[in-house]
């Protein structure tokens, strides 16, 4: 395994950027920056040897902050939807920002994906960011710290990890936004891609992108999902939840 790094830019706060790269002997190589704990590129030989770029991503530290879709970045302090931005904690009810129509998404508009994170240790095949958050920071309770750990191995499995702690009760939800196209050609549609998750069951949205509470294990699509489906299929299927988001925007059960 090898790590690089090399300046990338200068954040808002005029603190140095930096580009991380793990690297491993079979020629795939990982690109992460400090903001957001962003996944920059993921870049894997192709059939015939060639070296491509298949996660979505973007050049400047501005792009970064700014990042609406959040490509590649750390969602949080709550991924996906609150509704009405609203949640009870010790017998009172948190108000955070409605930075999506009546929700709170992915933490609010100053959420983890636009934080300057510390890189807190980078070693030959792995590398560790940390965020700390202060109570009340974007409206949630508590102090919380969280540790991201990316590690590259020789078989081309990149490994993603989250772990927080806090001395005060309260919501915590992370992942990483991370888009692909296998093709490595980013003007090209992903119809021709195949999808497949175990899962046991996905949860229908409402029209506003909440989950219920309630979990499909039965209908066709989610069996289909469960065998593997070409997404052109997917994209056309006449289920009523893929019709109400032209795809999927939905939470599995694992």
């Amino acid at each position: 395994m090898k790590l690089s790094q090399a300046p990338f830019g200068t954040s808002r706060d005029q603190k140095a950027v930096s580009l991380y790269t793990l690297s491993n002997d079979r020629g795939m190589t990982v690109e992460i920056c400090n903001i957001g704990c962003s996944i920059v590129s993921v870049k894997v030989p192709d059939r015939d040897g060639n070296s491509v770029d298949v996660a979505l991503g973007y050049d400047t530290v501005p792009e970064y902050e700014a990042n609406p879709s959040a490509f590649g970045a750390v969602t949080g302090q709550f991924a996906a939807r609150i509704r009405r931005g609203q949640y009870q904690w010790n017998g009172k009810t948190v108000q955070l920002e409605l930075n999506e129509g009546k929700n709170n998404i992915h933490g609010g508009s100053n959420g983890f994906a636009y934080r300057y994170w510390d890189c807190i240790e980078a070693s030959g095949e792995r590398l560790r960011f940390q965020l700390f958050s202060p109570d009340g920071d974007s409206g949630f309770p508590g102090d919380l710290t969280v540790v991201i750990t990316y590690t590259l191995t020789d078989d081309n499995t990149l490994v993603w990890e989250s772990e927080a702690s806090t001395l005060t009760e309260t919501i915590c939800c992370l992942t990483n936004h991370s888009y692909f196209n296998l093709s490595g050609n980013f003007t090209q549609p992903i119809n021709d891609h195949v999808f497949q998750i175990n899962h046991q069951g996905l949860y229908p949205i409402h029209p506003d992108g909440v989950p219920l509470h309630t979990v499909d294990r039965e209908s066709p699509i989610v069996q289909h999902l469960y065998q593997a489906m070409l997404l052109e299929d997917l994209f056309k299927d006449s289920d009523p939840q893929i019709r109400l988001v032209e795809g999927l925007d939905h939470p599995f059960a694992l």
